[in-house]
């Protein structure tokens, strides 16, 4: 079963419009893995893109010094952490944005998660 918490925005004319909801999974996120810049812009996360992209250049010109005996591990190691943490940026960032936590549920995906928050 997974994780997701709900977050609603905080305006009170958005807070009963059932599809201003957003369902944000706990843990682990293959996409940010696998396809980070797409995965941030998709999400809309620009502070946290250019974040990810200052990190990304700072390891790389490290990696220029040092070689490529450090790049690689080191990219590698930084997606895997950036893909630990995704999801809870983008928490991070609707919370900025004004949305508030309202509940947590748990689903075997995302329909059956929002079919009980719905129901309940």
């Amino acid at each position: 079963m997974a994780i997701y918490t709900v977050l609603v925005p905080g305006s009170a004319e958005a807070e009963s419009d059932p599809m201003a909801a957003v369902f944000v999974k706990e843990g682990f996120s293959w996409p940010a893995l696998f396809f980070a810049l797409p995965w941030l812009i998709f999400r809309r996360l620009w502070l946290v893109l250019a974040g990810y992209v200052v990190v990304v250049a700072v390891v790389g010109a490290i990696g220029d010094q040092l070689g490529d005996a450090f790049t690689g591990p080191a990219l590698v190691a930084l997606h895997f952490l950036f893909a630990l943490e995704a999801n809870e940026l983008r928490r991070w960032t609707l919370r900025r944005r004004g949305y508030r936590l309202t509940t947590v549920v748990e689903g075997r995906g995302i329909e059956e998660a929002e079919i009980r928050y719905f129901a309940g």
